[in-house]
């Protein structure tokens, strides 16, 4: 008598084997996605750290000068800065800091935003 598996004992492994595999893979799609995500933090930080280092928030008397046009990188990043009006006259500037950066054939871009404060002159 020669021992062997069942068919119901080999579709039962294919099936385990089958479950193993998508669960393995589905979680390094996924820790592939969150490493491409923190890779876009960091070069987002790392654009942002080299725009403030460049063109720093000082202290000045006309809040409109802190405005940054565009400011291109060699890596293909981008640093610009933009200051809204102060429409309810409180002495509080929006500034809005955007960086952007190559990925993937696009380009992800990200925004910061900051309020500066500016006293009324009497």
């Amino acid at each position: 008598m020669k021992k062997a598996f069942t068919l119901v004992e080999v579709l039962l492994a294919t099936a385990i084997l089958s479950v193993s595999l998508v669960a393995l893979l589905t979680g390094a799609a996924r820790c592939l996605s969150v490493m491409q995500q923190a890779k876009s933090y960091q070069t987002a930080q790392w654009t942002l750290g080299l725009g403030e280092v460049d063109h720093p928030l000082e202290a000045t008397n006309d809040v409109k000068s802190l405005a940054v046009d565009e400011v291109r990188y060699p890596n293909g990043c981008a640093y610009s800065r933009t200051v809204e009006d102060d429409e309810d006259e409180d002495g509080l500037y929006l500034v809005r800091i955007t960086v952007t950066w190559p990925d993937k054939g696009s380009v992800a871009r990200e925004e910061v935003v900051r309020y500066v404060f500016q006293q009324k002159k009497k």
